[in-house]
């Protein structure tokens, strides 16, 4: 299965196409398409798109000529044609835009709420999604659903529940992991139960147990993401956290030190408005 997103005025569409499986020289061909290739190019006009074994093989300069009688040929009527997006924060079992109105929610109700959040994205044109924590592991569920093919849904970096010390995250964490040695055993735990990132609530954690997370994590090859505040978002910085999620009063120093090291940051910027604007939002 192959995902393209295209934008036919004045609607977003998605185009999902099953690609010819039983010969190699079969075609799929998107034909009278304009392209954005989202690198800051100029806009490609009145083009079409041949796509062989999951991948795109050529594109072409006006209408497409040759066909076989294998070839699916689909005229998209000068729509555009752009790159999968990517939802770089998001806690599937939410409410959307996210608030925590079902936070209370059993169980069950929030798996449902995580497909079908996910599956939405995918009708939206979002192709992949970075879940920074979620209860049960139920984003990990939904990502290896997707990934064995049982449905039809973006690419899920799921990092399962988040890493923490007792009374993390502004004491919403009872029980988290203590000292070194703990917080290995939980980010080995995690990896272990199909974890892909690792989540972490490093403001409260202590030099040697960030260290403990960021070594051990890169002992499996996972990536390492904190939801962070100033000071603690230098101190990741320069322990060598991989990025930064909201980075509340984020100073100009730190936003320098990231581009020097090459930190990634998600502002969140739904979440960093005002106190009075989320509240308002919330119970609307």
């Amino acid at each position: 299965m192959r995902l393209f997103m295209y934008l036919s005025r004045p609607i977003i569409v998605l185009l999902s196409i099953l690609l010819l499986q039983n010969s190699v020289t079969a075609a799929t061909v998107l034909n009278n398409v304009n392209i954005i290739d989202a690198t800051g190019a100029p806009l490609q006009k009145n083009r079409h798109i041949i796509m062989r074994d999951n991948r795109i093989s050529a594109i072409g300069s006006g209408a497409f000529k040759g066909s076989q009688s294998e070839d699916q040929v689909l005229n998209l009527d000068g729509a555009f044609v752009i790159p999968g997006l990517w939802n770089m924060h998001v806690h599937l079992t939410g409410l959307l835009p996210h608030n925590h109105a079902l936070d209370d929610a059993s169980h069950g109700a929030k798996v449902i709420r995580a497909g079908v959040n996910a599956m939405e994205g995918l009708r939206y044109g979002f192709t992949a999604l970075k879940s920074v924590g979620e209860e049960g592991y139920i984003d990990v569920v939904w990502q290896q659903a997707f990934d064995e093919g049982f449905l039809m849904g973006p690419r899920v970096f799921a990092s399962g529940e988040p890493v923490s010390p007792t009374a993390g995250h502004r004491g919403k964490v009872e029980r988290g992991a203590d000292g070194p040695s703990e917080i290995r055993k939980t980010v080995r735990e995690r990896v272990q139960k199909g974890a892909t990132a690792i989540k972490l609530y490093d403001v409260e954690m202590l030099p040697d147990e960030l260290k403990a997370a960021l070594t051990t994590a890169r002992s499996l090859g996972v990536p390492v993401t904190t939801h962070s505040r100033e000071p603690a978002t230098r101190k990741a910085v320069l322990a060598g956290i991989d990025a930064i999620e909201h980075g509340y009063n984020i100073s100009d120093e730190t936003i320098r030190l990231m581009a020097d090291r090459g930190t990634y940051y998600t502002p969140t910027i739904i979440c960093n408005l005002s106190a009075e604007y989320i509240r308002e939002r919330e119970e609307r």
